[in-house]
């Protein structure tokens, strides 16, 4: 007889709680967000951001784990909001280099804001201590991950679509 566990931490897989909890976190940050427009690709913009004035298409896809396919759709969305340029490496025709336009340097302190505002919310009942062990054990588990056999896996997180009226 097979006994019925009391809860999801007893059956489901560590992996999926995460991903429950980081579409979570991202349809909160996006609500956060909404007056920017833009309703993905944050931590796309801030890799670009924080990596220097030009940065390469491929350095941002290894740093955030994105596949060749994904980070071309990914770009082609910032592209089409005028939030990033891309232009061929001229030392290095193969590559291409991203830069932030205007309007989304000036959009990076309201991202920035939004997510301490966020995570002061998520974190709140934790005491300094708590946070500090919070943050070793997620760089631990990625350092064990790292060091694991693993296939390549595409995960995407965006809004789902709402439906209108007409399409109903």
């Amino acid at each position: 007889m097979t006994r019925v566990k009391d809860t999801t931490k007893d059956w489901m897989p560590l992996g999926t709680t995460m991903a429950l909890i980081a579409k979570q976190y991202f349809g909160v940050l996006t609500n956060k967000l909404e007056s920017t427009k833009i309703d993905r690709y944050y931590s796309v913009l801030l890799a670009i951001h924080y990596s220097g004035i030009q940065v390469s298409q491929q350095c941002i896809a290894n740093k955030l784990m994105i596949d060749k396919a994904s980070m071309v759709r990914i770009l082609d969305y910032l592209l089409k909001l005028e939030l990033i340029t891309k232009e061929i490496n001229p030392e290095n025709r193969r590559e291409y280099q991203l830069s932030l336009t205007p309007k989304s340097i000036k959009l990076i302190p309201e991202i920035e804001a939004a997510i301490t505002s966020l995570h002061k919310q998520l974190l709140k009942g934790l005491n300094n201590d708590e946070k500090l062990l919070f943050h070793s054990v997620l760089e631990k588990m990625m350092v064990s991950l790292n060091s694991l056999p693993s296939n390549n896996y595409s995960v995407e997180i965006k809004p789902i679509k709402k439906i209108s009226k007409h399409e109903k």
